[in-house]
């Protein structure tokens, strides 16, 4: 036997033998099952990057998550545009941020389950980059959503119990089959609930810490080993910046003048 790895996390009022670190499997081990920890990914929220994310960086070593920031260098206003639009295709730079962390929790074979945990923007990021139930668990903490976007089914859905919570609930109206499970000690901050739920930490607990755990970053794009938290140089994969050019075919004469001009195919240029 050995400690949770959540450790005093694990432990919740309203669940007296969670108190308990080896009473993992509530007093009934022929029933329930006993997993390592958790395996899956967070998308965090606006604003949020690893530099003003400590705690959220921390929960993510506990569990052994993969974690995608994909507002991270991204002004506030700009990303709330562009969630609000997402359903007409903006959002983009975020969605590949959470798909890519989405893939990578796919992928990986540690654990015993998935799970993904999308975080007020981060849930449209989640949603844009393909998440649904058949991939997993799938969970939501004060969803914030584009217009005419709504949470997938099966999906559970936490809430806040603060203003800023009640704000981005009312603005991404959600539809009324998804019921939400209020989390009255917090506000708007993942990391406070994913601390204070017992309801949201089962769903975590549900698999095994995933083999990589890693962090995902936007602007540029770049994949950052999570263990120890921030001690190693980033292994990055940085999106190329590219445009089209359209080749010009132009004839001059001997005094260099133009006699004829036309235009050729057009090629892609990346930096």
């Amino acid at each position: 036997m050995s400690p949770d790895p959540v450790g005093d996390w694990a432990a919740s009022i309203d669940d007296p033998q969670s108190w308990n670190q080896y009473a993992y499997v509530e007093g009934n081990p022929l029933k329930m099952v006993d997993p390592n920890g958790t395996c899956g990914e967070i998308s965090a929220g606006i604003g949020m990057s690893p530099s003003n994310s400590q705690d959220l960086l921390n929960l993510a070593t506990e569990y052994g998550f993969n974690v995608a920031f994909p507002y991270a260098g991204e002004d506030k206003a700009d990303s709330v545009a562009d969630i609000a639009a997402a359903g007409i295709g903006a959002n983009a730079g975020a969605t590949v941020t959470a798909a890519a962390a989405l893939d990578a929790t796919n992928a990986d074979d540690g654990g015993t389950g998935k799970i993904f945990l999308g975080f007020s923007g981060g849930a449209q990021a989640n949603i844009s980059g393909g998440v649904d139930s058949s991939m997993g668990t799938v969970a939501f903490y004060d969803p914030g959503l584009g217009l005419g976007q709504d949470i997938p089914a099966g999906s559970s859905v936490f809430m806040g119990g603060k203003a800023i919570s009640d704000l981005v609930n009312t603005a991404s109206a959600l539809s009324g089959t998804h019921t939400g499970k209020l989390v009255p000690g917090c506000g708007h901050d993942v990391a406070c609930a994913i601390k204070s739920s017992a309801s949201l930490r089962k769903l975590l607990q549900a698999a095994g810490p995933c083999n990589h755990p890693t962090v995902f970053v936007r602007n540029p794009l770049t994949f950052v080993p999570l263990m120890p938290i921030m001690s190693f140089s980033p292994i990055s994969f940085s999106l190329p910046q590219c445009h089209t050019e359209q080749i010009s075919n132009t004839i001059y004469d001997q005094d260099g003048n133009v006699m004829s001009s036309s235009s050729g195919p057009s090629h892609l240029v990346c930096d």
